[in-house]
Order: structure tokens, then C-alpha cells, then sequence
């Protein structure tokens, strides 16, 4: 019998947006007769487990960040980890016989010896207005890591209408292909309303415990049927009212159930929500991370294109959400380039000479 090509899928841990998108990748994995290893860390890890409890799956740690860092120390503490999971996947290669490595921003995760995918929207990152004069140096270090890649593969739409902005579409990359958005959510319109409004946090501590906070204390001031996905095991530190439900994770199917029983989303303008909202036609207001320039540019873009409406942390208020207005999402159906992407690198993984 012919050994089945081995697949590492390995996101970032920086909120749960880069493990969730990598569902409908791993769903497309599997559908080809591969066997598939998640390697993640923290609360991603434990995402993909309950999504995948089939697959094999182990700690591969990554970098610890908190966004009341500087900018500087996040990129130097994110390329003095790439060079640390560089060498740690040369000897998880070799233990587990990898073929292809499927990371999601870790940008260590290339190996010579097997085809190495890296999956990123921001191959032309924002940077805080005090370090703008490190825009091009940056361009430079990121466009020398991504050519370690045998590809970099771009969840969004390459036409002028996408989602990402300049942040993918600001400078190409010579082995890149947009593979159109990636959601990991199916929305039952026909389903039952039961919550006014539907809550899904995550990303960096001390903002999301700070939006939680907001979230109960306003909540309990009204009668809003309230659900809260806190994305956390941390302690609850604010009392909430019977109007609100309270859960701490929730898997693709339940989030998906909860969105098509509540009127609104309230979630962060990370990409993978924006894409869940586009592909999903999902009405949401989005609230930035604060002092997150990638968060807020994509809130504002969006905004401005009438896609999707957006508020501060700080000027949050559940009272005014019902004088918004929302119009239709821009979502229409477009190729599935992943499928095409993924039998195309199983075909060169399993080719003697691969690189």
C-alpha cells in the first residue's frame, strides 16, 4: 500500500483566527486521502483538537506576545522565534516524517527537505505611524522569507474588490496566489432568532478581558438577550445578568449556530472575522483591537467600502448598535482555488524532486 503524503498544519497563537481558518484548509486536506498532524500551541491548539478529534495532534509552541508591547520588540521576539522553530522543525520533520508543512504566519516553518506552504494576508504589514520609516527595510525581511516558501498562499479575492486592502495587495510576491477568502462557518438563515446580539471575543489580553467587561456591564443594563463567546478559560471577573449567556469556546458548528440565532455580531475586526462576516453575508459591527494597526485599518477599510460597520473600544455603546444601518454584504460566490492549490502541492510532494 502507498504511504500516505503527511501533512503538518501549524498556525499562530495569537488569537484564534489563524487556527480557525485553517478548518476549511484541513477540511480540503482531507477530502485527498492525506493523513494530517496539527502542530499549535495554547487556545488554537485546543481549537483544531475539538474541531479534529481524529487527527494527531501535539504542542508546538510559539511566541508569546501581548500588544502593550512595542512594535519593535514584537518583531524582534517574532523573528527570534522563527529562527528557534526553524531548527525545531527540522527534527519534528525527521521524527514524524513530514512531507508538507502548512503554517499560518510562523514565519520559521520552512524546511528543504519537504514543500512548505505559509498562509498569511499580510505580505505588506501596516506598522505603527512611529516606525513608518521601517515600511521598506520590513518589505525586504518578509519577501526574503517568504521565497524560503515553496508557496504563500493569500486568503482573499486579488480583484480591486477584496478584504485585505494594501495589506496583501500592496507589493506582489513573486510565489504567492490569492486563494480567495476562507471561512470556517455555515450560517442557517431559516433558524429561530433567540439572542438580540451575538458577542465573539478574542486576541490579546489585557483588551479582550477590558471589551468583556464592557460587554456585561452595558448588557446588564438592559434587557438584550446577550450571547458571549469569551474565547478564554480565564475567570469571569464581571457578574452577569440571567439576559446574558455565557461560553467560554465554541467550535465552528456552535459559533455558526449562535450567529444564525442572534440579529447582530459584535466581534473584533481580525481578518479570519472578516471573512466569516464577508463570506457569510453576517451582520456585524466590528470593534478593533485597540493599538492593533492592522485591526483598525481593516475596520476603516471596510467601512468606507459600506461592507461593514465599525466602532472603538473605548466608544462602544450596546444602545446606539440599533441606530446603525446595514446594507447587503458584497459577498458572491468565487473559484475554489484552494482545491486547485492543494492537488497541485500533492502532486510536487510526492514528485522525487521536489524543490
Amino acid at each position: 500500500m502507498a504511504k500516505k503524503t503527511k501533512i503538518l498544519i501549524a498556525p499562530l497563537n495569537w488569537g484564534l483566527g489563524h487556527a480557525s481558518r485553517m478548518i476549511p484548509v484541513i477540511n480540503e486536506l482531507c477530502k485527498h486521502n492525506v493523513e494530517v498532524i496539527i502542530g499549535a500551541d495554547g487556545n488554537s491548539l485546543n481549537l483544531l483538537q475539538n474541531e479534529f478529534p481524529q487527527l494527531e495532534s501535539f504542542v508546538f509552541r510559539d511566541v508569546k506576545i501581548s500588544y502593550s508591547n512595542s512594535w519593535f520588540n514584537i518583531s524582534l521576539k517574532t523573528f527570534v522565534n522563527a529562527i528557534s522553530e526553524h531548527r525545531l522543525l527540522k527534527k519534528i520533520v525527521a521524527e514524524k516524517h513530514i512531507d508538507v508543512v502548512i503554517s499560518d504566519n510562523r514565519y520559521g516553518l520552512f524546511n528543504s527537505d519537504v514543500m512548505s506552504v505559509l498562509v498569511t494576508h499580510q505580505t505588506t504589514p501596516i506598522l505603527p505611524k512611529q516606525w513608518k520609516a521601517f515600511s521598506e527595510i520590513t518589505h525586504r525581511i518578509l519577501n526574503y522569507i517568504f521565497s524560503k516558501y515553496n508557496r504563500v498562499w493569500i486568503p482573499d479575492l486579488e480583484s480591486d474588490d477584496n478584504l485585505s486592502g494594501k495589506l496583501s495587495h500592496g507589493k506582489k510576491i513573486k510565489n504567492a496566489v490569492f486563494i480567495n477568502p476562507l471561512s470556517h462557518l455555515s450560517i442557517n438563515d431559516n433558524t429561530d432568532v433567540k439572542y438580540d446580539l451575538a458577542v465573539i471575543l478574542s486576541g490579546p489580553e489585557p483588551y479582550r478581558t477590558d471589551f468583556e467587561k464592557i460587554i456585561i456591564e452595558q448588557a446588564n443594563k438592559t434587557e438584550l438577550r446577550v450571547c458571549l463567546v469569551r474565547g478564554s478559560q480565564l475567570p469571569v471577573l464581571t457578574a452577569a445578568n440571567k439576559n446574558i449567556d455565557i461560553i467560554n469556546f465554541a467550535g465552528s458548528r456552535q459559533i455558526g449556530d449562535i450567529i444564525s440565532q442572534s440579529n447582530l455580531l459584535v466581534c473584533r475586526s481580525g481578518y479570519s472575522s472578516v471573512m466569516d462576516i464577508w463570506a457569510n453575508n453576517i451582520k456585524a459591527v466590528v470593534v478593533p483591537t485597540p493599538n492593533q494597526p492592522e485591526q483598525e485599518y481593516l475596520a476603516e477599510l471596510l467601512n468606507t467600502k459600506g461592507w461593514i460597520n465599525t466602532t472603538t473600544q473605548n466608544n462602544f455603546s450596546l444602545l446606539k448598535l440599533n441606530e446603525l444601518s446595514f446594507d447587503a454584504n458584497k459577498h458572491f460566490q468565487c473559484d475554489n482555488i484552494l482545491e486547485r492549490e492543494v492537488i497541485c502541492l500533492l502532486e510536487k510532494a510526492n514528485y522525487p524532486k521536489r524543490r
